[in-house]
């Protein structure tokens, strides 16, 4: 198992993204991410979930174990994000089985309000941090170990996707944040009662 455990002076990209109101966090486990060392742009978001989210060789979602499961593709998960826009719902099938995560440099608004909107309606967990304005090594190091600990699809030299990183766990606050392989979240949460305020 992988050792990972780091802590960040950056937070959640958006308070929309916050799971315990009470104590002003954003948590999740296991999800699946995503590192851009680019723009974070809509069509970089398209071309992630379409590697992440799968459909079944008839097209369905969610799809059954004794079908193939591929994956959805550019152009339709590109359609399914305009449809979020544009209403919250699409009909096609984006949605994934497990939370998302985004670490990148640079997030545009055009691809923070699907993120939202996936989190706000209940189609799944996501997250968001942006590193823009920290040191590029930091970003590096973090995507470096993730590969270590789960087998990623490299896109292009600079966008990596992880269909789902086992056993890491996520906090995150206003202006701190946490990742580690080896705490529960309960005991990542006890180490850093910084992430966040009282309840």
């Amino acid at each position: 198992m992988s050792a990972l455990e780091s802590v960040f002076d950056l937070g959640y990209a958006s308070e929309y993204f916050i799971t315990d109101p009470n104590r002003g966090i954003a948590q999740m486990s296991s999800p699946a991410a995503i590192t851009s060392f680019d723009e974070f742009t809509l069509d970089v978001l398209a071309t992630s979930l379409g590697e992440l989210a799968l459909v079944s060789e008839k097209g369905r979602w969610p799809w059954s174990k004794t079908e193939p499961a591929k994956p959805l593709g550019h152009e339709k998960a590109m359609a399914g994000l305009l449809d979020v826009i544009a209403s919250g719902q699409s009909a096609v099938p984006l949605f994934l089985d497990r939370p998302l995560l985004v670490l990148t440099r640079g997030l545009n608004q055009n691809a923070l309000a699907p993120l939202l909107l996936f989190k706000m309606r209940g189609h799944f967990q996501t997250l968001a941090l942006d590193f823009s304005n920290r040191e590029p090594s930091e970003l590096f190091e973090l995507s470096v170990e993730l590969q270590k600990a789960s087998p990623c699809q490299i896109i292009s030299e600079s966008l990596f996707v992880w269909p789902c990183v086992e056993k890491l766990n996520i906090l995150s606050g206003q202006g701190r944040s946490a990742v580690s392989m080896t705490l529960e979240p309960a005991a990542l949460q006890a180490k850093h009662p910084e992430i966040g305020r009282s309840a």
